[in-house]
Order: structure tokens, then sequence, then C-alpha cells
């Protein structure tokens, strides 16, 4: 049997919703229904209590690591195998790229972010947003920079393990994508190590992203195909408007709070004061939080910079940084140490890296993106770049300059 209690109305609210309804219509919606006992033929399908030593003995049950610390150990990790992650971040920061990124480092075993260690194993990356040519040419991309692919190619057991999945246009119903993976997944042997969606917010369909319950309902199911299949759910969440250095990290990501606390990790990126830099934050459920990282977008890569604070994060009306005039006068410095000309863009790399400038290996094609998008900067310690008509690399000169970095001695 169930009893019925009536809700009283509670304020002028529900006044308002009321009014001009008859005694009848007005008692139906403060209604309502509590479950005293099970209704006739109740079949009860949930887990069992469990006893204490019953419940420690579920520690064997633990999933596999999937993104490990820098050392391949649990000390640094981020997740677990049939875990869920979102990776949050502001508009066009760069999070399909990470995403990639991180399907490559699954499928080869590598370092994402050229930092966190991933077991090996076979990724499903499910496109949604870009044309299949655009992922293809991104995911080589990222591939070749990482030195995963050579010559546009993939080793056999890395090519195995990569499968992307271009619904774009197709299919953006999660009932129906989750159905089809059943079946597809039982060809995989081994099974999924991940299963990597981009952009979340097209597999929403009816749900109202601001809606505690529908959100709930979709992290329900994502939850119960990872459990079934064994793979961990990756996908990436776009950051609320406005500036987010003064919020807590997992309070960034828009939209209701469901999707920034239901995720066993959460890893945010947030701009740093040096332009073209982002902190990554992290919450994780499983493991003790891994101190605060800056990273450097290199295109098409986000690498560590170490020298870096990640307390500076970039506050509201400040723009960022710019590196250039700095990088701009060890090109020159360069120039000057090699006779005032440099026949390539690997020949400039090598004599910066001699005089000891660059951090690490990661920094070079950061440098080189930061004297692309400032070219005054060169242009203002008489640096010239000469195109050649073989279409080779440009040759690197100097040329007279109109001022001189104030601690150069020529």
């Amino acid at each position: 049997m169930r009893k019925i209690h009536k809700a009283q109305p509670a304020g002028e609210a529900a006044y308002m919703e009321t009014k001009g309804m008859d005694e009848g219509e007005a008692s139906k919606i403060h209604t309502l229904k509590v479950a005293d006992d099970p209704e006739e033929g109740f079949q009860d399908s949930l887990p069992p209590w469990l006893k204490g030593n019953d419940l420690f003995a579920l520690k064997a049950q633990t999933p596999g690591l999937l993104i490990c610390g820098p050392n391949g150990g649990e000390q640094g990790a981020i997740l677990r195998q049939k875990r869920k992650l979102v990776i949050g971040g502001s508009s066009k920061m760069g999070k399909t790229w990470t995403l990639c990124d991180l399907a490559l480092a699954v499928a080869s075993g590598g370092k994402w972010l050229g930092k966190f260690k991933c077991e090996q194993g076979a990724v499903l990356y499910v496109n949604l947003e870009l044309d299949g040519c655009t992922a293809a040419r991104r995911m080589e991309w990222i591939a070749t920079f990482r030195e995963v692919a050579v010559d546009g190619k993939l080793p056999p057991e890395i090519h195995e393990n990569l499968l992307t999945w271009n619904l774009r246009g197709k299919c953006y119903d999660l009932s129906i994508m989750l159905s089809a993976a059943r079946q597809r997944v039982k060809e995989v042997p081994g099974g999924l190590k991940v299963i990597i969606l981009d952009p979340i917010y097209k597999t929403y369909g009816g749900r109202d992203e601001n809606a505690a319950g529908d959100m709930a309902s979709l992290m329900l199911e994502l939850e119960q195909f990872a459990d079934e299949c064994g793979a961990a759910i990756c996908f990436a969440a776009h950051f609320s408007k406005g500036n987010q250095a003064g919020k807590d990290a997992m309070d960034r990501i828009s939209g209701s709070g469901v999707m920034a606390r239901d995720p066993d990790a959460i890893v945010t990126f947030t701009q740093h004061e040096e332009e073209g830099c982002f902190v990554m934050e992290s919450s994780l459920r499983e493991f003790a939080p891994v101190p605060a990282t800056v990273f450097e977008w290199a295109c098409p890569v986000l690498n560590p910079r170490d020298d870096l604070d990640s307390a500076k994060l970039r506050q509201p009306g400040k723009a960022g940084v710019s590196k250039a005039p700095e990088r701009a006068d060890a090109v020159r410095a360069a120039l000057v140490a090699n006779g005032g000309e440099l026949p390539s863009r690997s020949a400039l790399t090598a004599a910066i890296k001699s005089g000891g400038t660059f951090p690490d290996n990661n920094a070079i094609a950061a440098w080189r993106k930061c004297l692309k998008d400032h070219p005054k900067a060169l242009a203002e310690v008489g640096v010239e770049v000469v195109a050649l008509d073989n279409g080779k690399d440009p040759i690197w000169r100097l040329k007279l300059a109109d001022r001189k970095p104030s601690n150069d001695p020529f």
C-alpha cells in the first residue's frame, strides 16, 4: 500500500502557482506520494548490503590505472579504468587537441601532455564535431609531433589501438551510440581502455545542461556503460562566461553542478598571466590532487612549463604577458654568435639550445609559435626572416637594428 501525504503550499510562489485554480486542481499540484511498502510483484534488483570485511574485500576489484603519474605509478596519477574524467576549459583553449593527445597517449602507451604516463590499450575516439578530414589532419599532426607517427604512418600496434568514430551529422543520440558500441566492443581484442566523447554537449539530446536531473541521468548512463565494458569515459566541458581566476577550479565549468561533481576526475585549464599558457588544476576522487602545473600551448599540443608560477592566473581586464621580446633577444644573440646568419629553423634551434636558452625540448614549438605570432618583436631587435623561392626553410639573419637589447655587448 502507498500512503498519500499532501504537502502544504509554501509562500508567495506557491500561491501564484495555484492562483485561479479550484481546490481540486490545486491539491493535485501539492501532493507527494510516499512509498511505505513495496507494491505487489516488486522485484528487488539492487546490490546487497555488505558487512564490514565483505566491503574490505572489494579492494581486490580495484580497476587498473589509466592515466598514471609521471613515473608510471599511483603517485601523481589522475584516472583509473571504469571511471569518468571531465576536462574543463574556456572556449577555443584547445580541449579537442588535448583529448586527441590523450587518445594517442593511451594508444601508444606514451605521456599525455608530455607529463602523465598512460597505460597502453585500445581507444575509441567519438568525434561528434569535426569533419573526418579535419580530424585526420589534427590526429596525424599530433602523432608526428609526439613522434608516434613516422612519415604519416602509425606502427601496427598503435594503428590497431586508435579507433575513431566520425559521427558528425550522423548521430547525436547517446543511447543509440552506446547500443552500437556494446556490439562493436566485443570485436576489440582486450576491450577498450577509454572512450572519449568530443564534445559531450552533442550527446545531450533533449536534456537541459542546467538541469541537475537531466545531467545526473546522463552521467548514470555513461557510468553504467563504463562499468559494463571496463573502459574509462573522458569528455570536455566549457567554462562559464567571464574571468575564472576568482573561482574554485571545479566551479568554473558551466551548466549544472552535476557536471563538476559527478565525474571521478576533474581537470581544468585556466589562463595563466603569461600569454599562451594555462594552469592545470585537478580534483580527484581516488588520488591526492596533482599539484597545479603550468602548460604552454605549443601547437598542436600543451607541454609542461615547470619554470612558471602556477599561482599567477590571469586577472580580469589584463592581457597576457608576452614572452616575444625576450625570445626575440635570444634569437638575436644566437645570430650574433654565428656570424649573423643561420640557414634554417633547425640551425637556429640548435644555436639557441647550445646557448642554454631553451628550458627543455618541449619549449621549442612554443618559441616558434610565439615569434610567428609576434613578427614585430623580431624586427625591433634587427632580425629578418627571408623566405626562399625553393620552398625550403627561410634564412634567419641580422639586419641593421633600430634598437639593441640593453644587455647586448655588441
